[in-house]
């Protein structure tokens, strides 16, 4: 696979830096998914080991959900179906508790998965805020491109439910 993985100190992740305060990452999962995903004990010493303290993480798995308590209640979740980019107002909300977060502190990291680790395609724009300024400042621009490039063939960025 092409996949870019976190290959380093004994970790072996299906996650990647977008820039170095701003990761992207599958599903941290238990039981006999975590054989093909994130062991969800992994990502949590990975964030203990890199990011102690210091990280919020964003679901926007609409089927998945864990007990944010596994990582110290620093989970936000934000259903999104899957195959599908999220609703502009869910979105802006994204965005809005996103850049709240990261500017709160220059130390701080956000992460933000999906179940299939789609995320530096499709959904890793919500970690900056709505402006373009921002979006250049966080590096997530090209991201946006890739959004608009690369959804699946008939999504709909618009959907009305």
């Amino acid at each position: 696979s092409d996949k870019a993985r976190f290959v380093q100190d004994g970790f072996d992740l299906d996650l990647a830096y977008v820039t170095p305060t701003v990761i992207a990452m599958s599903l941290p999962a238990l039981g006999a998914e975590a054989g093909f995903r994130n062991p969800m004990s992994e990502v949590r010493r990975f964030f203990d080991t890199y990011h102690r303290d210091r990280y919020l993480i964003f679901n926007l798995c609409e089927e998945r959900s864990y007990d944010p308590a596994l990582f110290d209640g620093r989970v936000e979740r934000v259903p999104v179906r899957d195959h599908t980019p999220p609703r502009l107002d869910q979105l802006l909300d994204l965005a809005e508790r996103a850049g709240a977060f990261m500017d709160a502190s220059p130390a701080h990291c956000l992460a933000v998965h999906c179940k299939g680790g789609k995320v530096p395609i499709r959904t890793a724009p919500i970690c900056a805020r709505t402006s373009i300024c921002a979006l250049m400042h966080r590096g997530l621009f090209t991201i946006l491109i890739r959004l608009a490039i690369r959804s699946p063939p008939g999504a709909r960025a618009f959907t009305h439910t």
